[in-house]
Protein backbone atom coordinates (compact mmCIF):
# COMPACT_ATOMS: atom_id res chain seq x y z
CA UNK A 1 0.00 0.00 0.00
CA UNK A 2 1.11 3.54 -0.78
CA UNK A 3 2.19 5.68 1.90
CA UNK A 4 1.59 9.83 1.53
CA UNK A 5 1.90 12.61 2.82
CA UNK A 6 -1.17 14.14 5.99
CA UNK A 7 -2.39 17.43 3.89
CA UNK A 8 0.64 19.76 4.02
CA UNK A 9 2.33 18.30 7.45
CA UNK A 10 5.32 16.00 8.00
CA UNK A 11 2.97 12.93 9.22
CA UNK A 12 2.26 10.59 6.59
CA UNK A 13 -0.01 7.56 6.65
CA UNK A 14 -1.23 4.23 4.45
CA UNK A 15 -4.08 5.29 1.55
CA UNK A 16 -6.49 2.34 2.20
CA UNK A 17 -7.16 0.86 -0.95
CA UNK A 18 -10.72 0.30 -1.30
CA UNK A 19 -13.68 -1.15 -3.91
CA UNK A 20 -17.40 -2.28 -4.65
CA UNK A 21 -16.36 -5.52 -2.46
CA UNK A 22 -14.78 -3.92 1.09
CA UNK A 23 -16.07 -5.14 3.58
CA UNK A 24 -16.37 -3.70 6.76
CA UNK A 25 -15.73 -5.00 9.96
CA UNK A 26 -14.91 -3.93 13.90
CA UNK A 27 -11.18 -5.53 14.09
CA UNK A 28 -9.46 -3.46 16.67
CA UNK A 29 -10.60 -2.20 19.80
CA UNK A 30 -7.78 -0.43 20.66
CA UNK A 31 -9.47 3.05 21.13
CA UNK A 32 -11.99 1.82 23.54
CA UNK A 33 -9.40 -0.32 25.52
CA UNK A 34 -6.99 2.85 25.85
CA UNK A 35 -9.93 4.68 26.84
CA UNK A 36 -10.77 1.93 29.67
CA UNK A 37 -7.28 2.35 30.54
CA UNK A 38 -7.26 6.48 30.87
CA UNK A 39 -10.61 6.59 32.62
CA UNK A 40 -9.46 3.43 35.29
CA UNK A 41 -6.67 5.83 35.83
CA UNK A 42 -8.91 8.65 36.40
CA UNK A 43 -8.15 10.26 33.15
CA UNK A 44 -11.31 11.46 31.65
CA UNK A 45 -10.56 11.93 27.67
CA UNK A 46 -12.68 12.48 24.39
CA UNK A 47 -11.07 9.86 22.24
CA UNK A 48 -10.47 10.77 18.53
CA UNK A 49 -10.86 8.99 15.41
CA UNK A 50 -10.96 9.87 11.86
CA UNK A 51 -14.01 10.98 10.57
CA UNK A 52 -16.08 8.39 8.10
CA UNK A 53 -16.13 10.89 5.10
CA UNK A 54 -12.45 11.81 5.76
CA UNK A 55 -11.74 8.50 5.50
CA UNK A 56 -13.34 7.63 2.01
CA UNK A 57 -12.04 10.51 0.91
CA UNK A 58 -8.37 9.65 1.71
CA UNK A 59 -8.53 6.36 0.42
CA UNK A 60 -7.86 5.33 -2.99
CA UNK A 61 -9.84 2.58 -5.27
CA UNK A 62 -8.25 -0.76 -4.88
CA UNK A 63 -5.85 -2.65 -7.61
CA UNK A 64 -8.26 -3.75 -10.32
CA UNK A 65 -11.08 -1.19 -9.27
CA UNK A 66 -12.32 1.36 -11.91
CA UNK A 67 -10.22 4.61 -11.00
CA UNK A 68 -13.79 6.16 -11.44
CA UNK A 69 -15.15 4.03 -8.29
CA UNK A 70 -17.06 6.48 -6.22
CA UNK A 71 -15.31 5.70 -2.86
CA UNK A 72 -18.26 7.24 -1.32
CA UNK A 73 -20.66 4.77 -2.48
CA UNK A 74 -19.02 2.77 0.14
CA UNK A 75 -20.31 5.39 3.33
CA UNK A 76 -23.70 3.32 3.91
CA UNK A 77 -21.65 0.31 4.57
CA UNK A 78 -19.08 2.57 7.15
CA UNK A 79 -21.81 4.29 8.79
CA UNK A 80 -22.66 1.09 11.12
CA UNK A 81 -19.07 0.50 11.88
CA UNK A 82 -18.28 3.75 13.35
CA UNK A 83 -21.63 3.79 15.57
CA UNK A 84 -21.00 0.39 16.91
CA UNK A 85 -17.51 1.72 17.57
CA UNK A 86 -19.25 4.83 19.15
CA UNK A 87 -21.89 2.66 20.80
CA UNK A 88 -18.73 0.92 22.76
CA UNK A 89 -17.08 4.40 23.63
CA UNK A 90 -20.26 5.70 25.02
CA UNK A 91 -20.58 2.35 27.05
CA UNK A 92 -17.37 2.65 28.63
CA UNK A 93 -18.26 6.29 29.46
CA UNK A 94 -17.08 8.58 26.65
CA UNK A 95 -19.33 11.85 27.50
CA UNK A 96 -18.16 12.78 24.03
CA UNK A 97 -16.48 11.42 21.17
CA UNK A 98 -14.29 13.51 18.27
CA UNK A 99 -14.57 12.97 14.96
CA UNK A 100 -11.38 14.59 12.89
CA UNK A 101 -12.69 15.21 9.34
CA UNK A 102 -9.63 17.19 7.88
CA UNK A 103 -10.93 16.83 4.66
CA UNK A 104 -13.42 19.73 5.14
CA UNK A 105 -10.82 21.86 4.46
CA UNK A 106 -10.88 20.63 0.40
CA UNK A 107 -12.80 22.13 -2.12
CA UNK A 108 -15.55 19.80 -2.23
CA UNK A 109 -18.21 19.57 -4.42
CA UNK A 110 -21.88 18.64 -3.81
CA UNK A 111 -22.32 15.05 -3.76
CA UNK A 112 -18.71 15.01 -0.94
CA UNK A 113 -20.65 17.80 0.78
CA UNK A 114 -23.58 15.72 0.85
CA UNK A 115 -21.69 12.80 2.56
CA UNK A 116 -20.69 14.99 5.00
CA UNK A 117 -24.00 16.39 6.05
CA UNK A 118 -25.46 12.26 5.85
CA UNK A 119 -22.54 11.70 8.57
CA UNK A 120 -23.31 14.27 10.66
CA UNK A 121 -27.16 13.25 10.73
CA UNK A 122 -26.21 9.52 11.17
CA UNK A 123 -24.38 10.52 14.33
CA UNK A 124 -25.86 14.05 15.65
CA UNK A 125 -26.04 13.89 19.50
CA UNK A 126 -22.93 11.56 19.65
CA UNK A 127 -19.95 13.19 18.76
CA UNK A 128 -18.11 16.57 18.04
CA UNK A 129 -17.11 17.48 14.33
CA UNK A 130 -13.28 18.96 13.59
CA UNK A 131 -12.05 20.52 10.66
CA UNK A 132 -8.43 21.91 11.01
CA UNK A 133 -5.42 22.65 9.21
CA UNK A 134 -6.68 25.03 6.03
CA UNK A 135 -9.48 27.13 5.24
CA UNK A 136 -12.88 24.86 4.07
CA UNK A 137 -14.82 27.78 5.98
CA UNK A 138 -17.40 27.77 3.43
CA UNK A 139 -17.68 23.80 3.77
CA UNK A 140 -18.14 24.49 7.37
CA UNK A 141 -21.19 27.00 6.52
CA UNK A 142 -22.57 24.56 4.29
CA UNK A 143 -22.60 21.15 6.46
CA UNK A 144 -22.66 23.25 9.77
CA UNK A 145 -26.76 23.82 8.43
CA UNK A 146 -27.52 20.32 9.62
CA UNK A 147 -24.89 20.50 12.68
CA UNK A 148 -27.03 21.55 15.88
CA UNK A 149 -24.29 19.60 18.43
CA UNK A 150 -21.08 21.27 17.35
CA UNK A 151 -17.89 21.98 15.67
CA UNK A 152 -14.41 22.79 16.14
CA UNK A 153 -12.10 24.94 13.92
CA UNK A 154 -8.71 25.10 14.01
CA UNK A 155 -7.37 28.37 12.06
CA UNK A 156 -3.35 28.60 12.28
CA UNK A 157 -3.18 31.39 10.64
CA UNK A 158 -3.30 34.64 13.05
CA UNK A 159 -6.95 35.40 11.41
CA UNK A 160 -9.85 35.58 14.47
CA UNK A 161 -11.76 32.68 13.59
CA UNK A 162 -14.58 34.89 15.03
CA UNK A 163 -14.54 37.12 11.90
CA UNK A 164 -13.90 34.61 9.55
CA UNK A 165 -16.38 32.29 10.13
CA UNK A 166 -19.71 33.69 12.01
CA UNK A 167 -20.80 31.18 14.22
CA UNK A 168 -24.97 31.51 15.21
CA UNK A 169 -26.33 30.66 18.23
Amino acid sequence: MEMTKWFDTNYHFIVPELGPSTKFTYASHKVVSEYKEAKALGIDTVPVLVGPVSYLLLSKPAKGVEKSFSLLSLLGSILPIYKEVVSKLKAAGASWIQFDEPTLVKDLDAHELAAFSMSIHFFLGRVWFVKYLGNGLANIQTVGKVLTVGVGLNCRQRVNCRQRFQLSA
